[in-house]
Parts: C-alpha cells; structure tokens; sequence
C-alpha cells in the first residue's frame, strides 16, 4: 500500500502478488514466534544484502556489480555472521590483515575496505549503528614488485631469436621491446 503509520518503514518486494502475500504471512509468523529480524539483531551480511537492494536502485549497473563482486568476499569470512551492532573495528581489521597474509593485492584489499566502509555509512545514517567500524582500519603496507630491466645484451639476444623464428607477432613483439 501507499499509506503508512508515521513510525511504519514501507517494505519493498519484488515478485507476483502470491509471493509478496506468502513473504507477508512468513514475516507475520517470524512476528508472532519472536524471531523477526529487527536493527538490533540483524546480521551484517543479512544488512548487506538489504544495502545492496537500495543501492541497485541508485546507480549504474556496472557500478552495482563491481561493488556487489566486492561485497561477495565478505561471504567468504565469517564477518556476515556477526550482528551489525557487535561489529567491531579489530575484527575487520583482523580479516584485512588475513587477506594480505592470503597474498591478495593491495588493490584488491583496499577496494574491499572501500566498498564494505559505504554500507556500514548506511548504517550510521540509519542509526543501526553509532559509528563505522572501517573507517578505523588501516590498510597493509602495499608492496610493489621489483621490476626486471633487460640489459641490452638480452634485448639483441630476444630481437635475434625472434628474428630468426618469424611468426605473425614478430612486430608486436617488437613495439613493445621499444616502446615499453
């Protein structure tokens, strides 16, 4: 319906009339035995996904996927278990610390941290929780890769080898060499 009671949250659901009547009869049970899913005990990962419906709605599609593909790893911890309101600053960091031992990039542990510190910013404006977690969290020291530098003894020795063997990627082999 259109109209609400001042202290109501409209609820969203997508889906034919018989699902939204049988979702209504479940949460009415879920009500009735205790167990409706409320701020104070809601799990991150049950928030996230929640998040995620609100977020679809307000931006493009690849920037929903890219954060959606970012959030997924959150699944992969045990950090979707625990309930938004027991979330705390060492146990993230303690996970980003676990994928930076995992041997995951920089990038790929700063764009989790990055992606997971906008919903729990949500969080905050909704009043779940009364600050966010991630935004005390530091990142891993990023470690770069030593680059190989070839001398020019093993550029002549590369460029007379494929010199010799002529395939179809002599000249792209080629451009690369002299233009880095």
């Amino acid at each position: 319906g259109t109209t609400k009671r001042k202290s109501q949250k409209p609820r969203i659901f997508k889906g034919t009339k018989s699902e939204a009547r049988k979702f209504e009869r479940e949460m009415l049970r879920e009500r009735d035995e205790g167990r409706l899913i409320t701020k104070t005990n809601q799990t991150l990962g049950q928030f996230l996904e929640s998040w995620l419906d609100e977020y679809e709605m307000t931006v493009g599609i690849s920037t929903f996927k890219t954060a959606k593909d970012h959030l997924a790893r959150v699944w992969k911890t045990s950090l979707h278990e625990i309930p938004l309101a027991n979330l705390d600053t060492e146990y993230i960091q303690d996970v980003i610390n676990g994928m930076n031992k995992d041997g995951l990039s920089y990038g790929t542990v700063k764009n989790f941290r990055d992606n997971l510190r906008h919903p729990l910013n949500r969080a905050v404006e909704l009043k779940y929780i009364a600050e966010n977690p991630v935004l005390l969290c530091r990142l891993p020291k990023e470690s770069r890769k030593r680059k190989i530098i070839w001398t020019r003894e093993q550029l002549d020795g590369y460029l007379g080898y494929i010199n010799a063997n002529r395939s179809m990627y002599t000249d792209a082999f080629e451009l690369i060499l002299f233009t880095g």
